[in-house]
């Protein structure tokens, strides 16, 4: 299986929201994800060794709220996080919370 910058992008992504979510005491949280790769290292169905240390990183978060589960959906249904990644590009070093500001 080939890693691509993309896998290990969308790892990095995932590991950062836990992060914030956790620091402002969300309880409750479900990520979707595009990529299958990730969502099965996070999700322990299967082993990489360079994203591994991620995706411990990952399921120690995901255990730190009471509610919280990693899933796959097709790209085709992502529209909105990938909109999201457009605009956030045009903004730069900016963290919305709530609402998005389109």
């Amino acid at each position: 299986m080939m890693i691509t910058e993309s896998s290990l992008a969308e790892m990095l992504a995932i590991r950062w929201w836990l992060q914030l979510a956790k620091s402002i005491n969300i309880e409750n949280i479900v990520i979707q994800s595009d990529s299958t790769l990730a969502v099965d290292c996070i999700n322990s169905c299967l082993d990489i060794a360079v994203l591994t240390p991620i995706a411990v990183d990952c399921r120690f978060l995901l255990s730190g709220f009471k509610l919280a589960s990693v899933m796959f959906i097709p790209k085709n249904l992502n529209v909105i996080s990938h909109n999201l990644v457009r605009l956030g590009h045009s903004k730069r070093d900016k963290t919305w919370l709530g609402a998005c500001p389109y």
